[in-house]
């Protein structure tokens, strides 16, 4: 078949070494691959931890709104699940990827070869790439409207729908760091980033390699790892969810009374200090829309918000009062039946109580 590589096999059973890692990626002295084929997911995990991986650098970078460094930090530490749990998407995901590659390989006429390996830096060995596959064109070829050559890289991504950070040109933020990363620990000149959105054949993003965004991106993961992982030194919390989902959980049991040092007293102040000015903010919200309330009412005497919508408008502020039915559940009723036992479930939460000074200062943190 014209313009495609021969692929030559070491093992059947153990990986296949191809030509375009072997020949096109290692020989550049860049990096070193290490098999995946016989790692199970938990060595494959911990072989993870050992360094920075194209998923952790867009929370390294500050780019990533589902995680951040100290989300990565505690990952690399062994805390939270870790993966060892997958979610059906990603499950699912990964099974349709050599489907996806194939495909994407049969539609436009050239080989993308599976890299069974884990690649690293040499210069900089903490530094890990996991590619979902090697592309190369032996002569110039438009993609995209984009003319590449050479050797490549694909990377391949589900989504709920174009509204999930993607446009014609455009690809969320932590993406475009992972793709970079990688190139930046390979060597490679270009990715193609192939999208499968729901309801869609899906869509294919050429993104070419950017050499000053790649020199800010190894400063800043170098001074994460040096800085942070290898001391055992949390960086600070950005405030995600997902950093108190990993925090609540970490240990399994404490100790019934710590002793903090001295300058956590400060946060603790600071803390009542915020919660004294969230409390005010309510209060403050809660006038504001009584009064605006009245505006309405003084404006339109038969408005009634419990049989219409009532819309308003204030300069460029647009106003909309509305009646709302929520729907709960009767507790009552259901223990009086005996059922509530039966439906209900567990879940545990994490409450802290802190109190700085005045016991009335005392909040409660879900």
């Amino acid at each position: 078949m014209k313009g495609l590589v021969q692929v030559r096999w070491i093992s059947p059973f153990f990986f296949c070494k191809r030509v375009i890692y072997d020949e096109k990626i290692l020989k550049n002295g860049l990096c070193t691959a290490i098999p995946t084929a016989e790692m199970s997911r938990s060595e494959w995990l911990e072989a993870r931890r050992r360094g920075i991986g194209g998923s952790d650098a867009g929370a390294v970078l500050g780019m990533n709104r589902y995680s951040s460094p100290l989300s990565v930090y505690l990952s690399k530490k062994g805390f939270g699940n870790n993966g060892e749990k997958e979610s059906p998407a990603l499950r699912w995901g990964k099974m349709a990827e050599n489907a996806i590659r194939d495909g994407i390989a049969r539609d436009m006429g050239f080989l993308i070869e599976e890299a069974p390996v884990m690649f690293a830096s040499i210069k900089h060995p903490f530094m890990l790439a996991n590619l979902d596959g090697l592309i190369w064109l032996p002569e110039p070829r438009e993609i995209e409207g984009k003319t590449l050559e050479g050797t490549g890289g694909l990377e391949i991504k589900t989504a709920s729908g174009r509204n999930a950070g993607f446009g014609e040109e455009e690809i969320p933020d932590s993406y475009y760091a992972q793709v970079q990363h990688y190139m930046a620990v390979t060597g490679l000149s270009w990715f193609l980033l192939a999208v499968m959105f729901e309801k869609s054949d899906g869509k294919i993003y050429v993104v070419p390699r950017n050499g000053e965004f790649i020199a800010r991106l190894i400063e800043r993961e170098k001074a994460f790892w040096e800085g942070f992982v290898m001391p055992g030194i949390m960086p600070a919390p950005s405030g995600g969810e997902h950093e108190s989902e990993i925090l609540d959980g970490i240990y399994p049991s404490c100790s019934a009374d710590v002793i903090l040092p001295e300058e956590t007293e400060l946060l603790c102040r600071e803390y009542a200090e915020a919660a004294a000015e969230e409390k005010s903010a309510a209060e403050r919200k809660k006038l504001i829309q009584e009064k605006i309330k009245i505006a309405i009412l003084e404006a339109s005497p038969e408005a009634d918000a419990g049989k219409q919508k009532i819309t308003a408008r204030a300069g460029d502020a647009k106003i909309s009062w509305t009646k709302q039915i929520r729907k709960s559940v009767d507790t009552e009723r259901l223990k009086k039946a005996g059922l509530y036992d039966l439906y209900s479930k567990e879940t545990p939460t994490f409450v802290m109580r802190i109190t700085s000074g005045n016991p009335k200062s005392a909040a409660d943190i879900l």
